[in-house]
């Protein structure tokens, strides 16, 4: 043990000072307990609720449990814990958008052994990210990630999946295709955006700086920049970054007096539930969230048990839903001429 090592003192002696038992004395106790603040050191929880019999546990950090896709994931995340017996601690950032120290140190304090970073990692947290790998608890990301991190990974190919949306609605006929995309800030939703642009290339297309719009991933903004793509023309088509994009332009074109999908086809991503209602019946790629909150979890429950194998970046495949929001059914081309 590192501590043992630096102070000179037996092991045993640096487990009773950190677990406040007796038989040390108040020097050496604070000499122990500043040499393990100095050097990130945290208990080894799973160890000591084998011997205890203590309830073991796992943390989870969900960035928006507001947003369907989230809950979702979350509660499949449970689920997965529930039937394996563990506790499950959810947090979620102070600051959305931005995954803080405080954060990840509230859950890891709580004497969890590890921690799933359910679609909350983005590119400005990487110093954080280098931080906690280093440190641990084994962590776990989810949907968004980070490369070149040394933690594991569980997502679907967000790339693969945008591209196959857009060549689904490329191929009915629509040449003027606009895209609202989520905030770039995200990995996943970065993906997506050069997955739709991957579809507009190999099609030949270009598509025009005002028909690329990025928004918050809420309904409130997708309708706002839905307004700003039909303010003049209204295009064929709008790619969005998630569903609530989505059901936000649907709402915003039905309030302009134009039809979904006659008139402007609209494709999601998500899969939530009101996706599939009957006023909505709206396209998009299903993230199957059972699958990858049993994977989340089983890979952070190996982590925790001593895997110390490289990092792996486990993709989960995802699913093109067709509905009636892109014109699919219409049996005529979304480019037909106005």
């Amino acid at each position: 043990m590192d501590i043992a090592d630096r102070l000179g003192v037996s092991v045993a002696t640096v487990s009773y000072a950190l677990n406040g038992r007796p038989g040390v004395g108040a020097e050496l106790r604070e000499r122990i307990l500043a040499t393990a603040v100095e050097i990130g050191y945290r208990p080894n929880r799973l160890a000591r609720g084998l011997r205890t019999g203590e309830t073991r546990s796992v943390g989870m950090l969900v960035e928006d449990i507001a947003n369907p896709f989230s809950a979702d994931l979350a509660s499949a995340l449970l689920r997965a814990a529930s039937e394996r017996g563990l506790q499950v601690f959810v947090s979620h950032p102070r600051h959305p958008g931005a995954l803080g120290q405080r954060d990840f140190d509230a859950l890891r304090d709580s004497g969890v052994e590890g921690v799933i970073l359910a679609s909350v990692v983005n590119f400005d947290d990487r110093p954080l990210m280098e931080q906690i790998a280093q440190h641990g608890p084994p962590v776990v990301q989810v949907i968004r990630h980070l490369e070149g991190i040394r933690a594991d990974a569980v997502a679907i190919d967000d790339r693969s999946a945008a591209r196959a949306a857009a060549d689904h609605v490329l191929g009915l006929g629509a040449t003027d295709v606009a895209i609202i995309a989520g905030p770039q800030r995200s990995p996943a939703s970065r993906m997506r955006l050069e997955g739709f642009r991957d579809a507009f290339a190999a099609a030949g297309l270009i598509p025009l700086p005002e028909r690329v719009l990025v928004a918050g991933y809420t309904i409130a903004e997708g309708r706002e920049a839905a307004r700003r793509l039909v303010s003049s023309t209204p295009p064929h088509a709008i790619l969005c970054g998630n569903d609530l994009l989505a059901i936000g332009a649907i709402d915003a074109l039905l309030e302009q007096g134009l039809r979904v999908p006659e008139d402007v086809a609209v494709v999601g991503f998500d899969d939530i539930a009101l996706a599939a209602i009957r006023q909505i019946r709206l396209t998009t790629v299903r993230q199957p969230r059972e699958a990858i909150g049993e994977i989340a979890l089983s890979t952070l429950l190996r982590r925790i048990e001593g895997d110390a194998g490289p990092p792996a970046r486990h993709l989960v495949p995802h699913e093109l839903v067709v509905r009636d929001s892109c014109g699919a059914r219409l049996g005529s081309a979304l480019g037909r001429a106005r």
